[in-house]
């Protein structure tokens, strides 16, 4: 059976910026307010997506999510549905779904009442997987 994607739940994205846990690289900073983010993809970013949708998708998770059955349009934007498979969900379920060897997700989520949900993906380059 092939091994889903390892989820690590952490604190607020704004208080602690994102690392990739690969190399290092800050791949999410925020402004000091809170309100706007930089994203700085490291060749280990796979995904940055939140409840209201996807924000970059890398191309090998990409073909991941449409090996697994997934819809996947990155033409104008990026959207992911669920295609051909039997399953549904947004972004944090769709995301947990990623099959490639090594890959983790950092998941954070805010407190009620809004529980929003913001979730960046990392994983080995695949020469070294």
């Amino acid at each position: 059976m092939t091994q889903k994607i390892e989820v690590r739940e952490v604190d607020d994205f704004a208080d602690e910026p994102a690392k990739c846990p690969f190399c290092g690289t800050t791949a999410l900073e925020f402004d000091e307010e809170g309100t706007s983010y930089e994203l700085k993809p490291c060749t280990h970013l796979l995904f940055f997506c939140y409840d209201d949708g996807w924000d970059y998708l890398a191309d090998r998770a990409a073909r991941n999510l449409a090996g697994l059955g997934y819809n996947v349009r990155t033409e104008d934007w990026i959207e992911v549905d669920e295609g051909d498979t039997d399953l549904e969900g947004g972004p944090d379920f769709i995301s947990s779904s990623i099959t490639i060897p090594g890959a983790i997700k950092l998941a954070s989520y805010f407190g009620a009442p809004s529980c929003y949900g913001s979730y960046i993906g990392f994983a080995p380059l695949e020469d070294t997987a």
